[in-house]
């Protein structure tokens, strides 16, 4: 036999001796196997019987509802266009929140102070409301979504307390459309929070330098699919300058109610007394020399009036208005309504009585203009 063919039958035999060996392993295997199988309980399909109800245990889900600022937010967000949301947060910190401060940081929007730094401020926006005098126009002021503005499009920004918002909402231009705006600038409006948003009681006090006090009262709650809200604001300031007094003095309120999943209505009543002297312009001379100054009138030089009036020691400008709102605003949403999308109704009445005083200087002496409004808005 040759040697391959020898290695090959040893490698036989050696296969078979294997095969002997693993037999007895897998037998044992098998048979353990049986006998684990017989022990364990046989194993059925669940199933109902036709027309039994299978009660499955209660999952509970918990979530918190978005805040009205969020909801504003990423409604602002989906627009198309030049609008910007200023929080309350956003101002925290300063002692004196004045309109200048809630819109100064606002891309697009240029603020200018009034005299003295009254919160009187001259806003612009996409070129609006340069010619100003003596009330503002060019954007449309609301509170709540209700029209602050008059008749006539003007309207008074120091009516607008943002130390009484929970958030500012503005809109540059035409994204002020969905407002029902026609005006060139774009919109301002003014949120106040609700006894759901602002639960709760909060005092203020606040005093600074040029006599500057303010006091401040809120107290808010709510009970069941109803809530409300209350604010009292004292703001007075004597001024850096010999004539640069203000007043302010406001109140508002709201009361909600949810009356289904798809339809609320609010109730809003607010009154501001507002008042503020006209310190007037300073020639650059005198600025530099005396700026807490106010002028004399204008100099008669060679038979030409030279510098800037009005005499403001002899006729004490000023202005003084009066405001009180009282509106509705009922929202029916009917489908889903993700951000900036959906369809709403929003029917609101509004009534505002607003006599204004402005007292300005006239050659030879001194007049007052009055005027009156009363708008009635479905």
């Amino acid at each position: 036999m040759t040697t391959r063919g020898q290695a090959g039958q040893a490698a036989f035999r050696t296969a078979r001796a294997d095969t002997a060996t693993r037999a007895p392993i897998l037998l044992a295997g098998l048979a353990l196997a049986s006998l684990g199988a017989a022990a364990s309980p046989p194993a059925h399909a669940q199933s109902a019987a036709p027309g039994a109800a299978v009660v499955l245990s209660p999952v509970m889900v918990e979530g918190q509802a978005d805040s009205a600022e969020a909801t504003a937010r990423r409604r602002l967000e989906a627009i198309p266009g030049g609008t910007a949301l200023v929080a309350e947060e956003d101002l925290a910190g300063k002692a004196n929140v004045t309109v200048s401060d809630a819109l100064s940081g606002v891309p697009g929007v240029v603020v200018q102070n009034f005299f003295g730094g009254n919160d009187q401020p001259r806003i612009q926006i996409r070129g609006s409301g340069l010619q100003q005098n003596p009330v503002e126009r060019g954007i449309l002021a609301l509170q709540n979504g209700l029209p602050l503005n008059r008749a006539d499009g003007s309207y008074i920004v120091g009516l607008a307390n943002p130390r009484q918002a929970e958030f500012t909402e503005i809109y540059r231009g035409y994204t002020a459309n969905r407002l029902g705006a026609s005006m060139l600038g774009g919109a301002i409006n003014v949120i106040s929070p609700t006894g759901s948003s602002a639960p709760g009681y909060r005092l203020g006090v606040e005093g600074g330098s040029f006599g500057q006090f303010n006091t401040a009262l809120q107290a808010g709650g709510s009970a069941g699919h109803l809530d409300g809200l209350v604010q009292v604001q004292r703001s007075q300031r004597d001024g850096y300058r010999d004539y640069n007094s203000s007043e302010r003095t406001g109140f508002d309120a709201n009361v909600g109610a949810v009356l289904s999943d798809t339809v609320t209505t609010r109730f809003f009543a607010g009154y501001t007394d507002l008042s503020f002297d006209v310190a007037g312009p300073l020639t650059r001379q005198l600025l530099e020399s005396n700026p807490k100054a106010v002028y004399t009138g204008p100099r008669v030089v060679n038979g030409v009036a030279t510098n800037p009036g009005p005499n403001v020691v002899r006729d004490r400008p000023e202005r003084e208005a009066k405001q009180f709102r009282i509106g509705n605003r009922t929202t029916a949403t009917f489908g889903a309504q993700p951000a900036g999308r959906g369809a709403g109704l929003h029917p609101h009445r509004r009534h505002v009585p607003l006599p204004d005083l402005l007292g300005h200087p006239q050659d030879g002496g001194w007049r007052r203009h009055r005027r009156r409004a009363l708008r009635l808005q479905p």
